[in-house]
């Protein structure tokens, strides 16, 4: 399964402002306290080791502020103190107690255990922070079929994780996403796969901005390419406290929160209904780098082709350590703009310029957010940005 990096894709847009995603007796977003996001430092440029994150798959941090982040190519830990500085890498490939083969990403569990998707081994496997395997527990076999893994680890220690997978209709000619979720005991020995026709899985992308890439000739191989203002993989975010934030269903004008393997809403967040519409100057942008991607993997786009016009209500979301849920929205100079509520909805912030990649692993940690930004040569940066308020 081709990996493909989705940052590349960012181009520079221009729209207006976002309306308010604020209800009736929320305060108007003008009003709310501006947040800014300062940077601490970054590290990164390197073609291999700790400092290269062009195969990145994960993002975390053990007891301590030390930094965890997966290489999924050379399937190689590397751990990083606060400040960025290398401490430790481990990791090797292969199909023995202890070796790894197309990890899909990982968590870190209270007490310091690092538990990875090892896919190609079809097991979830589980490393201390010195690098010493600490055994694995066999997927059930349908898991293994994920092209993207999302994971997060439960308040009370319980495991949820998700994946996104893809299913090719021949006698349609169509690809059909379909999404898994299953939520696993604290200490791994039992799991129970969640209902993936509930509130548990929403539409993907954010706003289901997606397109086919068809192979040259027809071929029934087929990739799906958001476009560069389509979202993320999954559209919803997971709550440690045992809720899921998600869009009840595609083109909703609202968010809904959702205890985990329930369908009642536990509050509700509504979005902005009036979305900027997108200049043909970003539509005509996205659909050449489109155009080259698919080229690039021996394909072509259809002729008939048409971008959406208008931005979706939103871009994706984050639970931070607080409890806290960051909207991300398109802003008025093409800048990643940030809504932030609490837990119940409300909202208490907003964050004017948002310069992480939004399709990769974030980590709010401390009053910190750690996350990744590419640079006009493509090349790949981990950063540190203090939250001030």
């Amino acid at each position: 399964m081709i990996r493909i990096r989705m940052s590349r894709f960012l181009t520079s847009i221009t729209a207006l402002l976002m309306s308010s995603a604020c209800g009736p007796g929320k305060p108007a977003m003008k009003t709310l306290p501006v947040w800014t996001l300062q940077e601490a430092w970054r590290v990164g440029g390197e073609a291999e080791g700790p400092h290269s994150f062009d195969a990145n798959f994960g993002l975390g941090m053990l007891p301590g502020d030390t930094l965890v982040h997966f290489d999924y190519q050379d399937e190689r830990f590397h751990l990083l103190d606060r400040n960025g500085s290398p401490v430790r890498s481990f990791g090797r490939k292969g199909a023995g107690p202890g070796d790894l083969s197309d990890g899909m990403g990982f968590v870190v569990t209270r007490s310091g255990v690092i538990v990875v998707n090892d896919r190609g081994n079809q097991r979830l496997s589980r490393f201390d922070a010195s690098g010493t395997a600490l055994g694995s527990v066999p997927l059930p076999p349908r898991f293994t079929m994920g092209v993207r893994w999302d994971a997060r680890l439960l308040d009370d220690g319980r495991l949820l994780e998700r994946y996104a997978t893809i299913v090719d209709s021949l006698s349609h000619d169509t690809v059909v996403w379909v999404d898994h979720a299953r939520l696993w005991s604290a200490d791994l020995t039992s799991s129970e796969e969640l209902n993936t026709g509930s509130c548990m899985v929403s539409p993907r992308p954010a706003g289901g901005h997606t397109i086919r890439m068809l192979t040259a000739g027809g071929s029934v191989v087929a990739r799906m390419l958001p476009i560069p203002y389509s979202g993320a993989w999954f559209a919803t975010a997971v709550d440690p406290a045992g809720f899921v934030w998600g869009q009840p269903a595609r083109d909703s004008a609202e968010l809904r929160k959702f205890p985990i393997g329930q369908c009642t809403a536990s509050a509700t967040l509504p979005l902005s209904a009036d979305t900027p519409t997108i200049p043909q100057t970003v539509r005509d942008s996205a659909h050449e780098v489109l155009a080259r991607v698919a080229a690039a993997g021996g394909g072509a786009l259809p002729n008939d082709l048409n971008l959406p016009d208008r931005y979706p209500p939103f871009f994706t979301l984050h639970v931070d350590d607080q409890h806290r849920l960051w909207v991300q929205k398109f802003g008025a100079a093409g800048q990643q703009v940030v809504d932030v509520f609490d837990s119940t909805g409300q909202a208490i912030a907003r964050v004017d310029s948002f310069p992480l990649n939004a399709r990769g692993p974030l980590l709010f940690r401390g009053g910190r957010i750690y996350g990744f930004v590419t640079d006009p040569d493509g090349i790949k940066y981990l950063v540190a940005l203090d939250i001030v308020r």
